[in-house]
């Protein structure tokens, strides 16, 4: 049914889709993107980090760790939201109301070859655009098990999102980020293997 949607929608447009309909797609800058349907393994692991990420300690004083719920980046220019992996955030006062970037304290993809590219390039550059403090990508090989996870965090919040057990290397900022503007926050990166990561534990291995 998404090969009949149009290329450029609104938020009133996507809010008035079918349930079935909208959760094949994201929508950025206004463009729809059709998003590939993923595989169990891929499901299995965001299913357990979220899990094991909302019983983390936490300074606030409610969290929420969910699976592929929408989270709008922004509004103006154009309606973009995306649907992370995983998406921690402060909890909600309203019952049944989605997070907004400026709710989310982690955002994870699991990211397997054909996605990595986006991963990497676009979707970081939109979570630092909007000051999302902490995002992790979980890299599956090519047989689905968990190859490596890489941490990037917002340059402002490196002092206070580090991770327990992360293999550290040294730290860089990121002054380009893929086409956003050259005055979006940077990013510090440390990457670290699956065997050594605490988020690792989760998806049992």
């Amino acid at each position: 049914m998404s090969e009949h949607l149009p290329h450029e929608m609104t938020e009133e447009q996507y809010r008035r889709l079918p349930e079935n309909i909208a959760r094949e797609i994201e929508v950025v800058h206004g463009h729809v993107i059709v998003c590939e349907s993923p595989v169990p393994e891929h499901n299995r692991v965001a299913r357990r980090l979220a899990s094991a990420m909302e019983q983390l300690p936490s300074t606030e004083p409610c969290i929420r760790a969910e699976t592929d719920i929408d989270v709008v980046l922004w509004r103006v220019p154009k309606f973009t939201f995306r649907r992370p992996d995983v998406t921690v955030y402060r909890c909600l006062s309203e019952r049944g109301a989605k997070p907004e970037a400026s709710d989310a304290l982690i955002v994870v993809e699991v990211s397997s070859p054909s996605t990595a590219a986006e991963d990497l390039l676009d979707k970081k550059a939109q979570y630092a655009r909007v000051g999302i403090p902490l995002y992790l990508v979980v890299s599956l090989d090519t047989k689905y098990e968990i190859e490596e996870v890489r941490e990037f965090r917002l340059d402002a919040y490196a002092g206070s999102t580090a991770c327990t057990g992360c293999t550290e290397k040294a730290s860089s900022s990121w002054s380009t980020l893929s086409s956003e503007k050259s005055a979006s926050p940077t990013w510090s990166a440390d990457e670290g293997r699956g065997d050594r990561s605490w988020w690792m534990s989760a998806p049992g291995r």
